[in-house]
C-alpha cells in the first residue's frame, strides 16, 4: 500500500512511503475508512436473481478466490457509461450494497445507469469473506470508536 501525504479520518498521520514491516502496515490499514472497492462494474456482470451476488476478487492475482461483496457497507456511485448519475450510501441491516443497487434497477434511476463503483468499509478476511465483527470501545474524548 502506498499512501502519500494523507491523514486518516481519526487524525493519525500515515507514512509518506510504503510500510515495510507487516505489523506496522496492518496498524496503519486499521485506521483507513475505505477497506475495499470496486470501480466501474457493469450491471450485466451481476447476478440479480436470488440470492444475488456481487463477485469480485480481493487482488489482481490469477489465483485470487472470488469474494461476494453484496453485503458490503459504504458508498456507491451509479454511472451512465462513465458519466456520474447518482451517489448513494449503504447502511445497516438489509440496507447493504446489493439491495441498494437492486432497488435502483426498479426506481426512477433504472434506465439512467449501466455501471457502478463502490467503496466499502468492510475488509476481506484471509478466508475470502467480508469482515463484519466490529467491536466498539468507549473513549472519554472521542465517544465510540472502532477497536483494533
Amino acid at each position: 500500500m502506498n499512501v502519500t501525504n494523507a491523514c486518516c479520518r481519526t487524525g493519525f498521520p500515515l507514512r509518506s512511503k510504503p510500510a515495510t514491516n507487516a505489523g506496522v502496515r496492518a496498524s496503519l490499514e486499521r485506521f483507513l475508512v475505505i477497506q475495499s472497492y470496486g470501480v466501474h462494474w457493469h450491471i450485466d456482470r451481476v447476478f440479480w436473481g436470488r440470492p444475488g451476488t456481487l463477485l469480485g476478487a480481493a487482488s489482481r492475482s490469477p489465483k485470487a478466490r472470488p469474494v461476494d461483496f453484496r453485503y458490503q457497507r459504504g458508498i456507491y456511485a451509479l454511472y451512465a457509461d462513465y458519466e456520474l448519475v447518482y451517489v448513494g450510501q449503504t447502511g445497516a441491516k438489509n440496507d447493504r450494497l446489493f439491495n441498494r443497487l437492486k432497488c435502483h434497477k426498479q426506481d426512477h434511476l433504472s434506465e439512467r445507469w449501466n455501471r457502478f463503483s463502490w467503496f466499502g468499509t468492510q475488509w476481506v478476511t484471509t478466508a475470502g469473506n467480508l469482515f463484519s465483527g466490529y467491536r466498539t470501545c468507549q473513549s472519554k474524548h472521542r465517544g465510540y470508536i472502532k477497536c483494533p
